[in-house]
């Protein structure tokens, strides 16, 4: 029985290639979750190496590979039982069952690839090495959104296409045995060539219909409605920017944040007389939820309660109700809440006017009512009948001071020996390394000139370190400069952790320095609180769009947080005061927002190399339309094509002007510079009648191959026929004729033209 060709190398190359880049998508997707997965990685690809070099030379028998599966899978399966039974050192404590599962199943795919690799393998095992490949391809994307894998998945489809391309070629040629026990069909490549020689330029048909296969899968992609449903989320959180008014905000989240451009909610602002307002700060914040308690890294809301120290009085709801009177340049802003922002927005500051109504109102069943107004500056507001028309009103003016809300009264002056539990809440702070950061930067602050010396000496260190009021705003004011300005700090969106032992916040502050908004907000909020300043976590938004119909847009891109800091004043002349002891101090409070996060929003500076910014350029496109491709980036491509499709018309239609150029330029230069040895002068009419007979049969030249190279192409290809040396024989007549000079006698050229004709019917048959 004759023994089959060897396996060509480029094939072998393709498919080791191919398998090789699966197992290591695999194993740098899961590395986080599952850091043993780098053991898998690192001995199956040793495999596919040691296999590459003994493919052809070594092989095991059947009961000796299975033998080797069994083992490995032996091993793989007790891997997995230790941790099922020691779920909280796993990924299985943090995710939900069946979730929990899919990390897992990596490595006991890729094992699978060993067992196949070492044994006598037919046309089957080849098959299913590549199914076991996509398998862990499709297993990896699930459990990452790493851009740098997207080079990974374009690397394996690469090599996937062109390792089927040469499969059929080496198919056909008996390089790959059938199946054990059935009839051995191969297909038929007509008069192609299977050799190393012609297999090496095949990865270009691969990539051509790659290509093909991209044009048309990926506007596909971006036409086709997205899932709005929830997905599975592992340890490498993928997190993006929203608003969150949930009972508790987590500190402790890790990821990389990435913006949500879907509208949150809609705003259309009226001056008094009418006339649309567009003179909106940039940077005007849309006050959501406030929190006061801060637990093992978690800020909680509480229920509503009836003040810390300080509220604003309003009168109690007429029959009819009627909107305060905030003096000059106050105006109307109507708010549509949706369902994506659960409970009310506001401008802020909230402006109000002591003893008169509530700044904020909704309609129901026709009539305006009044919302209860709660000391943090939140509202107690009516269920609203719709969810998705969720519509009310807050009338506002500028604030006296960029951030200064309105004038309270304090229910207990700040003196007295009454205890006020809520007063309390915003000034308790439990961590000592916080606490301790916290007095040695005011003592930094003071030795430098920036606070005065009466800072420290007034402090009361019965209870800690508690700081007079008196000093509330200038400390809070240095600290907020300090986070904005020292450069100690920095803003990033990769939400990391560098000692996860401790409070997150105490790690923002000491060891990572960097982060977003809510970890700039909470260390400025819990570092004032370490010195006796009440403070709370306040979310919302911060920044607009400009909308259609003199409406602005906020999205959830916009989700900021900031701090509010409860600061003393003297009062106003005419102030109401309802306790006489607040009247005669004279000393009313305002909550002060103070935004201590450094360059939020702002775009990153041009390195002015043209690689770093084309790879931004690139990693943004992957983040925005790839990975994080939702239905509000949808829209908002729609929207960006149908205002620029005139433009990008001009650019597609010049550029295809000018690819089409380049193509005609270039096969003009090619029929100028080609020797045209395949076009005979009229006499060697026998000689094109030779190529149109091979050409009919499937044998064509190459761009650059000379008349006896293309010979000796064909005369392999023939070898065990009669006509094998025809090729040669004709080809050694031509060049006597082009190159020598010397015609052909009436003989000769009869035995060339029989020798011709016995080749036709030799490629017929």
């Amino acid at each position: 029985m004759t023994a089959p060709p060897p396996l060509s190398l480029p094939f072998r190359i393709s498919t080791y290639s191919t398998l090789l880049v699966a197992c290591v998508s695999l194993g740098y997707s899961e590395y986080d979750l599952v850091p043993e997965s780098i053991v898998f990685t690192a001995v199956v690809v040793v495999s596919l190496i040691v296999s590459f070099f003994l493919e052809g030379r070594f092989s095991l028998g059947l009961g000796k590979a299975n033998l080797l599966g069994l083992i490995i899978g032996i091993i793989a399966v007790g891997w997995l039982a230790v941790k099922l039974t020691r779920p909280s050192d796993s990924v299985l404590s943090n995710l939900s069952w069946p979730a929990n599962l899919l990390p897992y199943m990596g490595p006991l795919v890729m094992i699978l690839i060993p067992a196949k690799l070492f044994r006598p393998k037919h046309v089957g095992d080849w098959w299913t090495m590549q199914g076991i490949g996509l398998a862990t391809v499709v297993l990896a994307s699930s459990m990452t959104d790493d851009p740098f894998f997207l080079v990974l998945v374009a690397l394996y489809a690469l090599g996937a296409v062109w390792s089927l391309t040469l499969f059929f070629s080496n198919r056909s040629s008996g390089a790959i045995p059938g199946l054990p026990g059935h009839t051995e069909i191969r297909p038929q490549l007509a008069g192609t060539s299977a050799s190393t020689d012609a297999e090496r330029g095949m990865w270009k048909h691969a990539l051509f219909w790659l290509a093909t296969a991209g044009l048309v899968a990926f506007p596909i992609f971006f036409l086709s409605p997205r899932s709005t449903g929830e997905r599975w989320a592992f340890t490498k959180t993928r997190i993006e920017t929203g608003y969150n008014p949930e009972n508790t905000h987590d500190m402790s989240k890790i990821g990389d944040l990435e913006t949500n451009a879907e509208v949150a909610f809609e705003v259309r602002a009226t001056n008094r007389d009418g006339t649309a307002k567009t003179d909106f700060d940039p940077n005007q914040l849309w006050r959501g939820a406030s929190y006061s308690d801060y637990e093992i890294g978690n800020w909680i809301r509480k229920a509503y309660s009836s003040g810390h120290g300080t509220r604003f009085h309003v009168a109690l709801p007429p029959e009819e109700y009627s909107p305060p009177n905030l003096g000059r340049g106050e105006y109307d802003l109507e708010f549509q809440g949706s369902e994506k922002v659960a409970g009310p927005v506001l401008s802020s500051p909230i402006i109000w006017v002591e003893g008169q109504q509530a700044p904020v109102w909704s309609v129901k069943n026709e009539t305006p009512t009044a919302w209860s107004a709660f000391y943090d500056g939140s509202f107690l507001f009516p269920k609203p009948s719709s969810r998705t028309r969720f519509l009310y009103t807050q009338r506002t003016r500028p604030a006296d001071e960029p951030g200064l809300g309105s004038a309270m009264e304090a229910l207990a002056p700040f003196d007295s020996s009454q205890i006020d539990p809520e007063r309390a809440t915003l000034t308790r702070m439990r961590i000592p390394k916080i606490r301790d950061w916290a007095i040695e930067l005011l003592k930094r602050f003071v030795s430098s000139g920036r606070l005065p010396q009466a800072v420290l000496s007034d402090a009361d260190l019965r209870a800690g370190f508690i700081l007079p009021p008196e000093h509330f705003e200038a400390v809070a004011r240095v600290f907020q400069d300090y986070f904005l300005n020292s450069g100690d700090f920095g803003y990033t969106m990769k939400l990391r952790r560098i000692d996860k032992k401790i409070d997150p916040i105490e790690d923002f502050l000491v060891n990572a320095k960097a982060g977003h908004c809510e970890r700039f907000a909470a260390g400025l909020a819990l570092s004032l609180r370490a010195l006796g300043i009440p403070a709370q976590f306040v979310v919302g938004f911060k920044g607009y769009d400009s909308g259609d119909d003199s409406k602005i847009l906020i999205r959830q891109e916009h989700a900021h947080a900031w701090v509010e800091v409860l600061i003393p004043r003297t009062a106003p002349a005419n102030f109401p005061f309802k306790n006489p002891e607040n009247a005669k101090a004279n000393r009313v409070w305002h909550w002060l927002s103070l935004d201590p996060t450094p360059g939020t929003f702002a775009s990153a500076p041009s390195s002015g190399n043209w690689f770093d910014e084309a790879r931004q350029k690139g990693v943004s496109f992957v983040t925005d339309f790839i990975i994080g491709y939702n239905p509000a980036k949808r829209e908002l491509a729609v929207e960006t094509v149908k205002s620029k499709i005139v433009e990008w018309s001009l650019d597609f239609g010049g550029g295809c002007a000018l690819i089409g150029t380049a193509i005609w330029m270039r096969r003009r230069w090619r029929r100028r510079s080609t020797p045209t040895v395949f076009e005979a002068e009229s006499e060697l009419v026998w000689y094109r009648r030779y190529l149109a007979s091979l050409k009919q049969s499937g044998y064509s030249p190459r761009f650059g191959q000379t008349p006896k190279e293309f010979a000796d192409v064909v005369t392999a290809q023939l070898q065990t026929s009669p006509v094998a040396a025809v090729p040669v024989f004709v080809t050694s007549k031509l060049y006597r004729v082009r190159y020598a000079g010397s015609a052909l006698t009436p003989a000769e050229e009869s035995e060339v033209i029989a020798a011709i004709s016995s080749l036709e019917t030799a490629l017929r048959g």
